[in-house]
């Protein structure tokens, strides 16, 4: 089991955020959008990188709403602005392991000619996922069961007209 220390004695007002960091960074490492990775990255004969991606990008706003993760992160997110130790705790534990499964996903389908080879694939990601984390943290408005394929849509294909 992982978990998260800080340097910082601990006061009453960060004890809930001390917890909820065991328990998302610390115990909950296998979240669901984590576990759907590794299965989809590990079958990806079966799926092309969209619906790959879909289901990766579709685990994890499960996660955030209907298992309840969006609270308890939208918290750890904002009190890792203010301690350094909780950021990177949440960067290593969990961000940077996440955003690798979705990169070996993506480098397989350069191989496989399904995405260009030049293509960012942390600038990918960052639109996937930063898109989530920005309708969570920011503009704190609803998912809805169609955003996971309309980022991807975005993501990979762009506004422009596709010809045909």
């Amino acid at each position: 089991m992982r978990q998260c220390r800080t340097v910082h004695p601990v006061r009453a007002d960060r004890v809930d955020v001390q917890q909820m960091a065991h328990v998302v960074i610390g115990e909950r490492l296998d979240v669901p959008d984590v576990q759907v990775s590794r299965v989809v990255h590990d079958d990806v004969e079966a799926a092309g990188l969209v619906e790959n991606l879909i289901t990766q990008l579709s685990a994890f706003i499960r996660w955030l709403t209907d298992e309840g993760a969006a609270k308890p992160v939208s918290e750890l997110v904002g009190a890792a602005q203010l301690d350094p130790d909780l950021a990177h705790a949440w960067s290593q534990s969990y961000a940077q392991p996440r955003r690798e499964l979705a990169r070996v996903r993506m480098r397989t389908a350069q191989e496989q000619g399904q995405l260009r080879h030049d293509a960012d694939l942390d600038i990918i990601v960052d639109q996937l996922w930063g898109a989530c984390y920005h309708r969570l943290l920011v503009l704190r408005v609803p998912f809805d069961d169609t955003l996971a394929e309309r980022l991807v849509d975005q993501a990979l294909y762009g506004a422009t007209p596709r010809t045909t």
